[in-house]
């Protein structure tokens, strides 16, 4: 047998070996991959329904301390609506829908400064990052968002975040999409966005090609950030200097797309010693939403499959209680999952 043959099967078998024990790939000392989720857990979800108003479908949630946030996209009145964890309370709500100053319309790409309590977002009506102070908004009925920032162009282009969460006192982690110039693809990259004067430091590409999406979140305690791929069954840690830890392939993985609309995974958090991300694995037909969670350890490796049951619009985790809330469309349509 010559050399380059038996050096090429000498390869395959090793790559083999790394796709069926879950490990790591030998070719590469990021890449990791994951064949088998099959280890499934039922669980039910405890109502907090009983404790708040009427609220919207498609609802998502953040977690600022013990209170959670809810932010309903489809209110035409106030969009926010904060409970108490500990005190097991609805506190109120905040942030008038419109186009008027000091209003809200189309608002997305929400952090929170858990430090001095100030939610951010970007207006994708006025193309411009706002802000609440959560305690003043909560307050006074009257009280109306500042403005904050606009982004920088890159490349002439105006970007826009997606989802995110919050770095330091002036700086936020953002899935940024940069548009070309004639809006007919989009890059999605990891940036670190300055909320005090808009500039955007783009740490890589997330490593799904254009016109893709993924979720990112981060962990300040882990000193973490997780990537998770929409399109494709992926999943990317990286430290918070934006350096690339890790590339986790998991079983369903393929470099194409499907077509039409498919998606893996979608909404994410980082507890205290897991990670935490919805899983579809389905195509999107009417809004279709995930109805299981998987659950890694810090490293990326595989646990469990929490089976919730019920299609989940949002995920936080609260690290005081260990749990983990959630906004379903179903009942109850918020509650949580005490891990």
């Amino acid at each position: 047998m010559k050399t380059n043959d038996m050096q090429k099967k000498v390869f395959a078998v090793a790559l083999l070996v790394g796709f069926l024990s879950c490990g790591r790939n030998p070719a590469s000392s990021i890449e990791e991959y994951c064949v088998k989720r099959d280890r499934i857990e039922d669980v039910e979800l405890r109502s907090i329904e009983e404790k708040l108003p009427e609220i919207h479908s498609y609802s998502t949630v953040f977690m600022l301390g013990d209170t959670l946030i809810i932010n309903d996209s489809e209110s035409t009145d106030k969009r926010f609506f904060a409970y108490d964890i500990k005190e097991d309370r609805y506190l109120g709500n905040f942030g008038k829908f419109g186009e008027g100053p000091g209003e809200i319309a189309n608002f997305s790409g929400i952090v929170i400064d858990p430090v001095k309590h100030i939610l951010y977002g970007m207006g994708y009506s006025t193309w411009y990052m706002s802000g609440f102070d959560i305690r003043e908004a909560l307050s006074d009925p009257e009280y109306k968002a500042f403005f904050k920032t606009r982004l920088k162009n890159i490349d002439g282009v105006s970007p826009f975040v997606a989802s995110g969460d919050w770095l330091n006192d002036s700086t936020a982690y953002y899935e940024v999409v940069v548009p070309n110039a004639d809006w007919t693809e989009f890059d999605n990259r990891i940036g670190r966005v300055n909320l005090n004067d808009g500039s955007i430091s783009l740490i890589e590409d997330n490593g799904f090609g254009k016109n893709t999406e993924s979720t990112l979140t981060v962990s300040l305690k882990n000193r973490l950030m997780v990537s998770v791929g929409n399109v494709h069954d992926q999943i990317r840690l990286f430290d918070l200097e934006g350096n690339l830890k890790k590339i986790i392939y998991g079983p369903d993985y393929t470099e194409k797309r499907h077509r039409p609309r498919y998606q893996y995974f979608c909404q994410a958090c980082i507890g205290k010693d897991e990670i935490y991300a919805c899983y579809l694995n389905d195509y999107v037909v009417n809004r279709s939403l995930a109805e299981d969670i998987i659950v890694m350890d810090l490293d990326g490796k595989y646990k469990k499959t929490i089976h919730v049951g019920k299609p989940i619009c949002g995920m936080e985790y609260n690290e005081n209680y260990n749990r983990l809330y959630l906004s379903t469309n179903d009942y109850p349509q918020f509650g949580y999952i005490q891990l």
